[in-house]
């Protein structure tokens, strides 16, 4: 049985935030990130406390997505600055598609709701999550009859992924300090890019190590799907990548 706690909505840095970092010194530590980037520390509380619970993530809405989609304003990725293509409500898989992100991601205990929701592009929203995959263990799957693993049953509403006890303990001893870093990662870079440069320079470079993969792998998905498709080609030129 889970107690239903309070979901913390992410804090959105305004001019005066991102002034003080640029005008920090660079971060050689956990600690001076901490100290640099101390607004976000109820967030990293709150998604440490929900991992650490084993509680069921937040399901997916479709329906909520599409409608905040839908409300959501913005003509390019605020990472990699490509502009936006419109899927006109096709099943497509372009690299640069303008796709929903959870800032605080279902599995760190988010919600669907616009306040916790950013545009970026499809490529960038798959390397997040390809980057957040390797830090935690695979949920379980506990149907509403018992059982767990296996197939689901149609309207199963009482199914719920979760993490077990043993999952959770027989994690490294240093996940909370990854899981600080993966997240601090992913709220500094949507608003600049040369201060996780600066401060998290392996991240970064994870990210886009992740990313320029997908981009591939989206462009053969869709050329599989139409021999005649024409990609948007990359140009990062304005970001000074390495």
């Amino acid at each position: 049985m889970w107690v239903k706690t309070i979901v913390v909505l992410p804090y959105l840095p305004t001019t005066d935030d991102l002034l003080e970092w640029e005008l920090s010194d660079v971060a050689k530590s956990t600690g001076d990130l901490k100290n640099s980037y101390h607004v976000f520390d109820d967030e990293i509380d709150y998604i440490l406390e929900f991992i650490e619970s084993g509680r069921p993530r937040n399901k997916r809405r479709h329906s909520k997505l599409t409608k905040i989609h839908h409300r959501l304003e913005g003509v390019n990725c605020p990472i990699c600055l490509v502009d936006f293509r419109e899927n006109q409500k096709e099943i497509r898989y372009d690299w640069d598609l303008r796709s929903v992100e959870h800032i605080i991601s279902l599995d760190f205990g988010g919600v669907t709701n616009e306040a916790n929701s950013i545009l970026i592009c499809r490529s960038c929203n798959i390397a997040f999550s390809d980057m957040i995959r390797g830090l935690l263990p695979i949920r379980v799957t506990i149907h509403g009859d018992g059982r767990i693993g296996g197939k689901k049953k149609k309207g199963d509403s009482k199914r719920k992924r979760i993490r077990t006890p043993k999952q959770i303990s027989s994690m490294p001893n240093d996940w909370k300090e990854r899981i600080y870093k993966q997240y601090l990662f992913q709220r500094i870079v949507v608003h600049s890019v040369p201060l996780v440069k600066r401060d998290l320079p392996d991240l970064w470079n994870d990210f886009w190590e992740n990313k320029l993969k997908q981009i591939e792998v989206s462009n053969r998905m869709m050329i599989k799907n139409n021999p005649d498709y024409i990609p948007t080609e990359p140009d990062f030129s304005r970001l000074d990548i390495l």
